[in-house]
Formats: C-alpha cells, structure tokens, sequence
C-alpha cells in the first residue's frame, strides 16, 4: 500500500484525510504493526482508487 501511496504523491497525512482514517493507523498497517479491520480497507481502497485485493496482496509477508 505504501508504493501506491507514495507514486501517487501522497502523505500519510492526505491519505488519512482522503480515506477519512487515522494516520497512525495508516502508517501501522503500512508496517504490519497494527491489526484492522475491512472496512479499513475498504475506505483506503476507495481513497486510493484501487481494488480491495491490491491492498490486501502488498500487505501480505510471508
């Protein structure tokens, strides 16, 4: 999520505003720190412009 992010120029901090989400909670996701929820997803997906599943995939470690 954080390369979407940032290719398109984005703080944090706009993509709080824009998915209307936390940016701490942002950036916890962005490092794996942080457990949330779908609707959190959902809300940086629509933010974003991107399906759902590109954000679930890039935040995947295996």
């Amino acid at each position: 999520m954080r390369q979407i992010r940032t290719d398109k120029g984005w703080s944090v901090e706009a993509l709080a505003v824009l998915s209307q989400l936390d940016a701490d909670l942002i950036a916890g996701i962005e490092c794996g720190n942080v457990d949330y929820f779908v609707n959190d997803i959902f809300a940086l997906a629509a933010a974003l412009n991107v399906d759902f599943r590109r954000i679930i995939v890039d935040n995947v470690t295996i």
